[in-house]
Parts: C-alpha cells; sequence; structure tokens
C-alpha cells in the first residue's frame, strides 16, 4: 500500500524532496492514528473493568492503570513500533527513524514493565496481607533489576557490543560500586530481610531507644521505614537501623493483649520496722478485704514488718484490679539496698494490649503504691542533699 501511495504521488508530484517529505508525514499520521485508537480502546476496557469487574482485584487494578495512565503509554509503545515498521518507506530517513523508534520501544518496554509492578503493589496494599506483609521493597529491588538489565542492553546496543560483554566488564567496578553506594547496599538488602522474617510491618508500634524514636510504621520502603510518632512528626529511619541496633516491637502485645508490667519502688529504710500484734492487726484492718484469708485467724503476727504487710497488700491489690494474667506471676519482692534505700520490686502481666490504656493502668499502679505507703507507716525514699555544717 505504501509502495503504491509512494508511486502515485511521484508520478503527481514529481520525484522531489517534497514528495518525500509528505509521504513520510502520511506513515507518521497513521502511526500517531493507530496509536490514538489503542488508547482510546484502553480506555474504554479499562473504565468498564473498573466499574463491572466481576472481582475487587480486577477493579482495583484497573482503576490503577487507569491512574499510571497505562493506556496512554501503551499507545506510545504502538506509535514508535509502527515508525519502525514503516521506516523502509522513509527514504533517506530509514536508519534514523529505526534507530530512534528501537530505543524508545525500549524505553517505553522499561516504562510499562515498571508501571506493570505498581499497579501490582497498588492491588496488592489493599490486601488485607499488605498489613502484615508489606511488598513495596521488594517491588523496588524488581524495578531496580530492570533498570539495570534494559540500561545494559541499551548501552550494549549504543557500543555494538554483546551484554554479556558489557556485564563481565561492569563486574570489575563491583568493589568500588559497593564502597561508593554502601549505605543503599546496605538498605536493600535490610529490606528484603525485613520483609522475608516479618520483623516489622505496617501499623506495628516500634520503639528505637538508641535514636529516641518510638511511633507507628507507616512505611516500609527499600532503604527506610517511616515512624509516626506521639506528636505526628515523622521519623525516617534507614532500613538496616532495624538489623544494627536494638529496637522493641509491641506487635505481639497488643494482638495478644498482653504486657508485661516491670516496675520499683525505693522504700526509705529508716521507715522500716517490726510490728507488734496490734500493730499489724491495725494495718491489715485498714485494708480487711484484700488481707481476707492471707493470714490464719490465730496466727500471731508479733515481728512481721510493716514492709512485707506493704508487699502483701500490693501483691492483692493488683491481683483485684482486673486486669492481672493470672497464668503468669505476679511478683512484689525486694531486693538489695544500693544506698537508695530498700527496692521493692513489681513484676505482673496485664490483659491489655491498648499502648495509652496500659500507660495510664500503669500511672495508677504507682499513685496507688505511693497513696498506700503512709498506711503502713512507710516513706518513699528521696535523695537528701548535704548540709554544710
Amino acid at each position: 500500500m505504501f509502495v503504491k501511495l509512494e508511486e502515485f504521488l511521484i508520478n503527481t508530484l514529481g520525484d522531489t524532496t517534497l514528495v518525500h517529505l509528505l509521504c513520510a508525514v502520511v506513515m507518521v499520521a497513521i502511526c500517531g492514528l493507530a496509536a490514538f485508537i489503542v488508547k482510546i480502546a484502553a480506555s474504554v476496557i479499562l473504565g468498564m473493568l473498573a466499574k463491572k469487574g466481576h472481582h475487587a482485584a480486577v477493579r482495583e487494578g484497573a482503576k490503577s492503570c487507569k491512574e499510571h495512565k497505562l493506556g496512554g503509554k501503551a499507545a506510545f509503545l504502538i506509535f514508535f513500533y509502527g515508525l519502525q515498521s514503516l521506516s523502509p518507506y522513509m527514504f533517506s530517513g530509514e536508519k534514523i527513524v529505526y534507530t530512534v523508534s528501537g530505543y524508545a520501544m525500549l524505553f517505553l518496554v522499561v516504562i510499562l514493565i515498571t508501571t506493570a509492578v505498581d499497579v501490582f503493589g497498588d492491588v496488592y496494599s489493599k490486601r488485607p496481607i499488605a498489613k502484615k506483609r508489606s511488598i513495596k521493597g521488594i517491588l523496588q529491588v524488581v524495578k531496580i533489576f530492570v533498570y539495570i538489565v534494559f540500561g545494559t542492553i541499551a548501552v550494549s546496543l549504543i557500543l555494538g557490543q554483546n551484554p554479556l560483554v558489557l556485564i563481565s566488564g561492569v563486574s570489575a567496578f563491583a568493589a568500588i560500586l559497593a564502597i561508593v553506594f554502601k549505605d543503599p547496599l546496605l538498605g536493600l538488602v535490610a529490606g528484603v530481610q525485613i520483609t522475608a522474617d516479618d520483623l516489622l510491618r505496617i501499623g506495628d508500634w516500634v520503639t528505637i531507644p538508641s535514636m529516641d524514636v518510638e511511633g507507628s510504621i507507616t512505611d516500609i520502603s527499600l532503604i527506610s521505614v517511616r515512624v509516626t510518632e506521639f506528636d505526628n512528626t515523622v521519623s525516617v529511619v534507614p532500613a538496616y537501623s532495624f538489623l544494627s541496633v536494638p529496637f522493641t516491637n509491641f506487635r505481639q502485645a497488643i494482638a495478644g493483649e498482653k504486657r508485661q508490667f516491670r516496675g520499683m519502688l525505693n522504700i526509705d529504710t529508716t521507715s522500716v520496722r517490726s510490728l507488734t500484734a496490734r500493730e499489724a492487726a491495725i494495718m491489715i484492718g485498714r485494708h480487711k478485704e484484700l488481707f481476707e484469708g492471707k493470714f490464719p485467724e490465730d496466727a500471731d503476727l508479733g515481728g512481721i514488718t510493716n514492709l512485707s504487710l506493704y508487699r502483701t497488700y500490693l501483691s492483692e491489690c493488683f491481683k483485684a484490679s482486673g486486669h492481672i494474667r493470672e497464668e503468669y506471676a505476679c511478683l512484689v519482692s525486694t531486693g538489695s539496698s544500693e544506698g537508695r534505700g530498700i527496692p521493692v520490686k513489681l513484676l505482673f502481666t496485664t490483659d491489655i494490649g491498648d499502648y495509652s490504656t496500659f500507660v495510664e493502668f500503669s500511672s495508677q499502679v504507682y499513685e496507688q503504691s505511693f497513696a498506700a505507703m503512709p498506711d503502713f507507716e512507710l516513706n518513699a525514699f528521696q535523695e537528701r542533699n548535704a548540709v554544710k555544717p
């Protein structure tokens, strides 16, 4: 058809440069028309799938394709494919058109593949499993691999070399590249390991003491992790930091509604003393409902310390709160003094998963513990500044 068109124009207008240019314009217009038809058809098909797709994944995928303008990118690919196919009919411009179209097609293929990866990521991010297993880092690795492969192919075509020969030459610079791009490479490996080992998930509450970071994970990418803190500020932490520094993930505590409380009170040693039977009975009578059944009625409590009664009171008080997991130990014990009074260690496991509720409960434990000290004639240890004579 194009040969006949060329002969017709030459017989009509003569064999001139203008005729050759006119033929090229007609061919470009045909390619443009084909690309336009592909774009319209893709838009219509994606629109129908987005509204009437039988599966939610199909509808979401179609919407994502429209957002990423996949139809328009495919239309450009068709346009340059048509130009390359028609390049033999473009006379002196055949070689230039063929070469330019080839590189453009290679570039567009890369764009289409990476766009398809983005579409897959969008669809996956809307699945319930995405909150447990983020694949954003893996998808970024795939895109980088695509860039490297097609970049190598493009360079090899420009240099007229076999891609395998080029790859073997590039490998000689691997050591230098590893030094220059140390952080991205560490992030790459860490991002894959974090996803593979399920160390972090979107929504996990984490603390990194060495960096003074505490908050909720909002994004996990190839080389960084975004943490939204209490005041809604965002901290960007390198992914490899989660493999190199200690951090705490509260996912299991929140999901399992189980948090362990560890605390310590320091009692002034001068306020600890042995009690007479009468004094012990008075102190027990102040909280009779908690001490009920703890001591035999005919037991001689003379000689027991007020700190011992206080520890028993705290243990029973915590159990009566209704938030203690009975299958775990509830301990209130004393430790050796280190010049800061007598330490009273508190250890129990609660059934509270929500962090803010746990903090409130922990605060109440300390407040109630301090408030009950006067009932047992105990004082909290306080630092006393040395007074010069």
